[in-house]
């Protein structure tokens, strides 16, 4: 058995909408990423990885310029 009337939502949604001025806030992103070398354990003891400030060497950006030429 089949019904020939269009199914109707009538739930009030008035509830949902929110009025007024929406905002964004994007959080400031570092200007240069950090490859991590090291990880910690914080105070909360999630694991973070960071990366060793004591070390001075910088890896430079690989490139197809270092491969052989056939």
């Amino acid at each position: 058995m089949g019904s020939d009337r269009p199914w109707s939502d009538i739930r009030n949604l008035t509830a949902y909408r929110k009025t007024g001025e929406v905002t964004v806030q994007i959080p400031a992103s570092p200007e240069n990423l950090v490859q991590a070398t090291s990880w910690h354990r914080n105070a909360e003891g999630k694991i973070e990885l960071v990366e060793n400030k004591s070390s001075n060497q910088v890896q430079q950006p690989l490139t197809c310029a270092a491969l052989p030429k056939s």
